[in-house]
């Protein structure tokens, strides 16, 4: 790919490189356009809504030239420099924080950007001796259906169909079924907690309904599951969201870090809450190691 262009970007074919190599060639722009604004006090104040928008991986190369930039850190240990800076600041907003306290940035990226062309780096090069990327190539990421699914009752992973259950509450009300607290949990011989009903939903004055999951994962599974938003029993957004967790691949996998995807920018919001197409699933799937 060769080195990073302290000026104009020149994009070449992006096809078949990983995600690292893409980032890169990209973040040279970003960096350029930062330069650009912290020049100007007046459009210093962009800063602020730009980085805000950008991925928690672009921000954190950023701060990680600047650091070069101001001789905390050598050009050719950039990679690791990156994976500092990540685990330094937990959100990508404390290092935009960070980088906007420092009066001379664009003087720090400017001589970030020339240390890393002095240095020669090839990044072709560097990423094929380099064993452990710091972000994972999102290609290599499989979506798959559960098993495992996550007990929404003590939290604990449900690792086959036959030891989970999909329930719900449900009573008469005014003529019709009134029904709420759609859940999977653990089937009563498969639960850690062994006392009383373990981990069954249980509330007074309301009847517990429930499926095993291997009846809900069938064509009629999906069917009740429509059924009961039909007639009103259940709420339609539980409804769609329980069918997402058995039925979309990946969903169960990233659904526990959907809000700190959210909060540290690996993922913008483009759909309603808790709403992903396959591409943020494995997004976020590729970013979770960091929120575990």
């Amino acid at each position: 790919m060769g080195m990073l262009p302290s000026g104009e970007v020149n994009y070449t074919a992006l096809n078949g490189r990983t995600l690292l190599e893409r980032l890169i060639v990209e973040l040279t722009e970003i960096v350029q356009h930062v330069i650009n604004l912290s020049d100007n006090q007046t459009a210093r104040a962009q800063l602020v809504p730009f980085l805000s928008q950008r991925s928690a991986a672009e921000i954190y190369f950023l701060i990680a030239i600047m650091y070069i930039g101001r001789g905390e850190a050598q050009a050719n240990e950039v990679f690791a420099t990156y994976i500092d800076v990540s685990n330094l600041f937990s959100a990508p907003s404390l290092a935009i924080d960070q980088m906007l306290g420092k009066a001379p940035l664009s003087k720090y990226l400017s001589d970030g950007v020339g240390k890393l062309n002095q240095q020669g780096i090839d990044l072709n090069t560097l990423l094929s001796s380099y064993s452990e990327p710091p972000i994972a190539d999102e290609k290599t990421i499989t979506l798959s259906l559960g098993p495992p699914w996550y007990c929404d009752t003590c939290g604990e992973i449900i690792n086959s169909v036959d030891a989970g259950v999909v329930q719900w509450l449900v009573r008469p009300e005014n003529e019709r079924r009134f029904g709420k607290e759609l859940k999977i949990v653990h089937h009563l011989l498969s639960s850690p907690r062994k006392e009383n009903n373990g981990c069954y939903l249980n509330e007074p004055s309301f009847e517990l309904a429930d499926y095993h999951l291997t009846e809900m994962l069938e064509t009629d599974g999906l069917v009740r599951l429509l059924s009961l938003a039909g007639d009103d029993v259940l709420p339609f957004q539980d409804v769609n969201r329980m069918i997402m967790r058995l039925f979309v691949p990946g969903y169960e996998q990233a659904r526990r870090f959907f809000t700190r995807a959210l909060s540290d920018g690996v993922v913008k919001p483009s759909l309603p809450t808790d709403y992903f197409f396959q591409e943020g699933l494995r997004t976020i799937i590729a970013n979770s190691q960091r929120w575990q």
